[in-house]
């Protein structure tokens, strides 16, 4: 799965072709308006492991019609924070090895203490009964991991647009380079 956003340049351009002489001048606009838009959007990816945001990466293309921009992850994670998942829809994978199973791990639902005694809480009290502890501790973090992929498989999980919210935040900012950028042109063609 892989989600981008595109943004060409040549939508604010008044002409459509770049001359040779400033594609330098496209192209540092192109990169700087890149660089802003990762920064933004990795700002707004969830933290866990950091995967999330070292997958959002940028690439610009200039060529003698037009420039655009690309801001992409290929990350499925990256796919539901931008449209989310509608509700009826397949469960996640759940059992150990899955991701959803780390993470009920990493997020320390199994095994958790009171921070002040530092003792177990009644929530988290092993039932050992036939099983070893860390048999229990592994029926339980599946158990967690179980409900939550249930409940995001009935009831879905909501959009939060990573992607789209900092584009739109960013149109002001991409107006004015694109602005800058033609003065820079007609002063350098001017200056000839």
């Amino acid at each position: 799965m892989n989600i981008e956003i595109t943004r060409s340049i040549s939508h604010y351009l008044p002409f459509t072709r770049i001359l040779k002489d400033a594609q330098p001048i496209v192209e540092n606009t192109l990169n700087a308006i890149g660089e802003r838009l990762q920064a933004d959007i990795r700002a707004e990816m969830r933290e866990d492991t950091g995967a999330e945001k070292e997958s959002v990466q940028f690439k610009t293309k200039v060529n003698s019609m037009r420039g655009s921009v690309t801001v992409s992850s290929n990350l499925v994670q990256a796919a539901v924070d931008e449209n989310g998942r509608k509700a009826g829809s397949k469960m996640a994978p759940w059992k150990q090895g899955s991701k959803l199973y780390a993470w009920v791990f990493r997020h320390g639902f199994v095994g958790a203490s009171l921070v002040k005694t530092r003792s177990r809480t009644a929530r988290f009290t092993p039932r050992l009964g036939k099983l070893g502890r860390k048999d229990s501790q592994r029926a339980r973090q599946e158990s967690i991991a179980f409900r939550i992929s249930r409940k995001q498989a009935r009831d879905g999980v909501p959009a939060r647009h990573v992607f789209t919210r900092p584009l739109h935040a960013n149109e002001v900012y991409i107006h004015e380079m694109v602005q800058t950028a033609l003065a820079d042109i007609a002063r350098q063609q001017n200056g000839k």
